[in-house]
């Protein structure tokens, strides 16, 4: 016989919990009589776990022959009360399980494209109703006793950032992956109430939240740690019963799994620092999804900026620099005796210093480059828009430049990997005007405008992708290099023969470079200098860079721990330790193709590259959309390249001076 048993639809309140129990047994032992039970009942536990009642739903009087059942929503009223709506309409049951009152209503008849069900500290139902185009929401209220809708009310749109659920000190609770929050009913902002950061909780949201009191709540959440699903209560404690330790504060917009587990496990071990979250993603809305970066330029006027800032590619980071606002991480690097700027990849921090000053912690990084067969585009790297149009000229008609990208796509890429030729951040000035500018523009017209997915029709077309570098069809392949098996994947299964690092056509010779991944930066007036480099000199230490799994150390010792590895086979290991090795291998259509490990001459070759790098990754979507949209005029024919790069260098400047 086999049984299975399913917990759904749970509901917890400040003294119970509450859920829909499927039990389905299976016995075949008689094939010519197979038995098939399947029964569903309605358990009540207290919050010691001790079962109160068990109510039968199958057999409900309600239920219709053969009819399938499942249950939509659970909420329980300031009587104790349970209110299950299913799909045979409304029963209530009273705190003993009893069915006390039953109706036919259909939630899916009266909510169309309903969102969250909430019972109302007055005991009215509160269902969240989208628009047709899901951009808004409206919270309807019906009145169970009455049965009839009573006033509807527009939803703030920042709402649409949390999950709701029913509150009892407030209308709403609200929680998103940060904390919880209460929401009274035309408040302007939520208020919070718990931060997980701040109370050492590694998860990423609560559910089944339910008040006990004003100063505890019980929920359920998911371990990001262990990864065990947990039943837990949660009691208000009071900062003044809390050991003192000093306070400082790290800015961020949205706070990424990774940041959130060492800050709860710095909290956890420092004895003389604690570290607060402060997150501006909670201010932004599907109207605005940048208000948090106005909110956090607000609070650097006002003088309140984060002690340590996490930087990312919304945040105008080089004003932030020219205004002073960033202390000096070389500085610090130098003064720690733990630590020495000649154990890491210097032009790394090259790349990201200015005036000689490195002002962001870099602490892992990828590559962005362009590979190309060695055979078509020679050894070294670098190259012209001319030499590349020269290469592709001697190639078989039809021979695409790149795979399967729109003139948007080469834009971007263009100005991401070789922007350095256009603007010079540190001077400010641009060079959109130039010939090499002008050649680009008239690069990227050759490029369609719009994808042709109709091509995505052909049965052969996934296996002519995977070997269109392989058989020549396709030239070049814009890459990014985050370990050392990215390079040999490309080259040993996309290419099937020796690649150059060739970077995009530039005049300047520069088509590669070095994007950070996570980036730290200390407010150079925080009182708190010394609390923030003991956090962040962590990123720098062995134990950090040894453990870099998805990017590219930057500590020279672990770059040759992950070296020596790309020049082993793949291995797992057996219970006794021994070693069971393995070959990674790559399939075209029905040909499976090895790729072997990495030899050390191909190591050497991009580490040498690698660290012949010295220019930064930039990327700036306001300054694209201004070439993108004075560039469509010499794309439609009605302005000359030369025409056009006039107006977008007086525009690019413009924008540049404004934002310096």
């Amino acid at each position: 016989t086999n049984t299975n048993v399913y917990l759904g639809s749970i509901q917890m309140t400040e003294s119970n919990i509450y859920a829909t129990m499927e039990k389905s047994q299976y016995d075949y032992s008689d094939e010519a009589n197979p038995v098939e039970e399947y029964n569903m009942d309605l358990v009540c536990w207290n919050l010691e776990g001790e079962e109160m009642w068990r109510q039968n739903l199958s057999n409900s009087q309600m239920q219709q022959e053969g009819e399938y059942f499942y249950v939509e929503s659970m909420m329980s009223n300031s009587k104790g009360e349970l209110i299950m709506f299913s799909s045979r309409g409304m029963e209530i049951y009273d705190n003993a399980g009893n069915l006390i009152k039953s109706n036919t209503l259909s939630v899916q008849e009266m909510f169309e494209n309903r969102g969250v069900m909430l019972m109302g500290r007055d005991d009215k139902l509160r269902v969240t109703v989208w628009n047709n185009d899901y951009t808004k929401q409206t919270l309807r209220t019906f009145n169970l006793e009455t049965l009839s809708f009573e006033e509807d009310m527009e939803m703030p749109s920042f709402l649409s950032n949390y999950s709701m659920y029913t509150g009892n000190g407030y209308d709403m609770l609200l929680t998103n992956q940060m904390g919880l929050y209460g929401y009274n009913l035309g408040d302007a902002e939520v208020t919070q109430i718990m931060s997980y950061i701040n109370s050492d909780l590694g998860a990423s949201d609560l559910r089944q939240v339910a008040e006990i009191d004003e100063n505890s709540f019980i929920a359920t959440y998911y371990d990001d740690i262990n990864y065990n699903v947990h039943l837990a209560k949660f009691t208000y404690v009071d900062p003044k019963d809390i050991p003192d330790r000093e306070v400082f504060t790290i800015g961020t917009y949205w706070t990424n799994y990774n940041l959130k587990s060492r800050i709860i496990e710095y909290n956890k071990t420092s004895e003389q620092y604690r570290i607060m979250i402060k997150d501006y993603s909670q201010y932004s809305t599907d109207d605005d999804y940048l208000a948090g970066y106005t909110q956090l330029n607000n609070d650097i006027l006002a003088g309140n900026m984060p002690d340590v800032l996490v930087l990312d590619d919304n945040m105008p980071v080089d004003s932030y620099i020219s205004k002073g606002l960033f202390e000096d991480i070389g500085a610090l690097i130098d003064k720690d005796e733990g630590l020495n700027r000649e154990d890491y990849l210097t032009n790394v921090f090259d790349a990201y210093s200015v005036d000689g000053k490195l002002y962001r912690l870099v602490s892992s990084f990828y590559v962005w480059s362009v590979l190309g067969k060695t055979a078509d585009v020679g050894a070294e790297p670098g190259w012209t828009l001319k030499e590349m149009q020269e290469v592709l000229a001697s190639k078989p008609e039809g021979t695409a430049v790149f795979s399967d990208l729109i003139r948007s796509d080469v834009l971007n890429y263009a100005m991401q990997i070789s922007s350095a030729q256009f603007i010079d951040k540190q001077a400010g000035e641009c060079n959109f005007n130039s010939q090499a500018f002008i050649e680009l523009l008239e690069f990227l017209k050759q490029f369609p405008a719009e994808y042709d997915s109709s091509k995505y029709e052909d049965q052969d077309y996934w296996q002519n992708y995977q070997s269109q570098y392989r058989d020549g069809r396709t030239l070049l392949m814009i890459t990014t290099i985050s370990n050392l098996s990215d390079y040999n994947y490309n080259v040993k299964a996309s290419f099937g023969e020796p690649v150059t690092l060739i970077g995009f056509p530039t005049e300047n010779g520069v088509g590669s470079v070095l994007r950070a991944s996570t980036q730290f930066a200390i407010y150079a007036k925080s009182s708190q200098k010394e609390a923030a480099w003991d956090f962040l000199r962590y990123y720098l230490t062995d134990e950090y860079q040894e453990g870099i799994e998805w990017e590219m150390p930057v500590s020279r010792a672990a770059w040759e721990k992950k070296a020596q590895t790309a020049m082993e086979r793949p291995f797992y290991e057996n219970e006794d330790g021994t070693k069971e090795y393995y070959d990674q291998t790559y399939w075209i259509g029905e040909a499976e193709i090895t790729i072997d490990p990495m030899t050390q001459e191909e190591v050497d070759y991009v580490y040498g590259f690698i660290k012949s790098l010295n220019q930064a990754y930039y990327y700036d979507q306001d300054l694209i959309k201004i070439i993108d949209e004075d560039a469509a005029a010499f794309f439609a024919g009605q302005k000359t390249a030369a025409e056009v790069a006039d107006i977008i260098q007086s525009r690019a400047q413009i924008y540049v001076d404004e934002n310096r």
